[in-house]
């Protein structure tokens, strides 16, 4: 039905992709998230794992959407040929073992929102985005210092400030005093006092909080680096 309507309508794409989110929102809207998340958390904890192979083997694992079939197998031959070789260095071991908790981490964060939130897809989206972006910036801090690099204090201060703006968001949305899957009158009823200056509420306070903690994170990954701006590519360690 899309291909045909993007065949009508010359400004409008119909790729694959979108045809996917489309399914998944039509699906999600009529049938609501509860029967539709068992397939997304899979999704998810698969898609962690191709993003960790490629933070893990780099520029040795090239992914090509067009061909997943190639490049699921690629993944699982240097995942293969990496754990029956001799090459395995501390450094390596080290790295393997970071991201393995992290894998763990994601496993664990999917079981904890099926059973608490099993009805809320923002909750799965924001808990699931908000979380590996800080189990990354830990890694990465983490392969700096094993490589010998230094850290700068900037970068640390940025995303330390970003991280406690992400959690005081977090408890605001947390806090839903709207249900879209609600009536009118049923939402209503959740609502609650303003919480700051008798005006803004908790969802103000969501986006107020998490427009600041996303600044802070940004700046982080922009000076992270800065200690590294001098030295070519190929002689940084971590990459």
């Amino acid at each position: 039905m899309m291909g045909l309507y993007g065949a009508r309508h010359g400004g409008i794409s119909s790729s694959l992709s979108i045809a996917f989110v489309c399914a998944i929102l039509f699906y999600h809207t009529l049938w609501g998230f509860s029967s539709l998340q068992p397939i997304l958390s899979a999704g998810q904890l698969i898609m962690v794992l191709v993003m960790e192979s490629k933070v893990f083997f780099g520029d040795h694992l090239r992914i090509d959407l067009t061909q997943p079939h190639a490049s699921v197998k690629r993944i699982f031959a240097l995942w293969h040929l990496f754990l029956e070789s001799d090459v395995k260095t501390t450094l390596l071991l080290k790295r393997l073992i970071i991201l393995s908790l992290i894998f763990i981490a994601n496993v664990a964060l999917v079981l904890v929102v099926f059973f608490t939130a099993p009805s809320r897809s923002t909750h799965f989206v924001l808990y699931s985005t908000a979380a590996n972006m800080t189990l990354y910036f830990i890694y990465y801090f983490i392969n700096k210092m094993m490589c010998g690099k230094s850290l700068p204090v900037f970068a640390f201060l940025s995303w330390s400030i970003g991280t406690i703006f992400w959690v005081i968001a977090w408890y605001f949305f947390s806090r839903s005093e709207t249900d879209w899957m609600a009536t009118a009158a049923q939402s209503r009823a959740l609502n609650r006092a303003c919480t700051l200056l008798g005006f803004y509420d908790a969802h103000d306070l969501w986006h107020f909080t998490s427009s600041i903690a996303a600044f802070f994170s940004l700046v982080a990954v922009t000076v992270i680096d800065d200690d590294l701006r001098a030295t070519p590519r190929p002689q940084i360690d971590i990459f």
